[in-house]
């Protein structure tokens, strides 16, 4: 180990005797380490490797803004927020969660054999991706009682409460929209 040959520290390791490479060896302007025993791509998962700080994960990038460039995550892994519409999660493969407990509702309009509330739509806390739809899942409340979601968009789905007897309680209603923010 030393300087031999280089003015950038190093340990070099030998299987045979006669092969010297470089195991970790330090960049004298940066520092930056390098070599056979350092990772050398973020997708460089050998065993027994020491793993870059800018090649992983952890608790400094762990949790934040979620970003990508052409479709390779680029900020952190998981992002979560709160607005007045809802909670979100984004995953950095792209995977978007929205849930929210609705304006509580009656169901007293009649409509055909069921009764419902009256339509209402719920504003996504986060905007899914351009031109897809999310997969959109509910509660109506409580028992006996369902969601109905129409016409979903990147940004808003329209919803009915819907009940096979009227009900006069005001309950709100839970929703979950899963799709894709990339």
């Amino acid at each position: 180990m030393g300087l031999s040959g280089s003015t950038g520290f190093s340990i070099k390791v030998s299987p045979d005797g006669n092969n010297w490479p470089e195991a970790p060896s330090f960049d004298p302007t940066s520092g930056v380490a390098s070599g056979t025993a350092v990772q050398n791509s973020a997708e460089d998962t050998t065993a027994g490797r020491l793993m870059r700080a800018d090649y992983g994960y952890g608790p400094g990038n762990l949790l934040g803004a979620v970003t990508q460039s052409d479709g390779t995550p680029t900020g952190a892994v998981i992002e979560r927020g709160v607005t007045p519409s809802g909670d979100f999660v984004r995953f950095a493969d792209g995977t978007q969660i929205c849930t929210a407990s609705l304006d509580a509702t009656t169901c007293t309009n009649t409509e055909g054999a069921l009764y419902a509330s009256s339509s209402e739509t719920w504003d996504f806390p986060t905007a899914f991706a351009a031109g897809t739809t999310p997969a959109l899942s509910g509660s109506g409340g409580s028992i006996g009682r369902f969601i109905g979601f129409d016409g979903p968009t990147d940004t808003q789905a329209a919803y009915k409460i819907l009940s096979s007897a009227s009900d006069a309680a005001a309950l709100p209603p839970s929703a979950i929209a899963i799709g894709r923010w990339f």
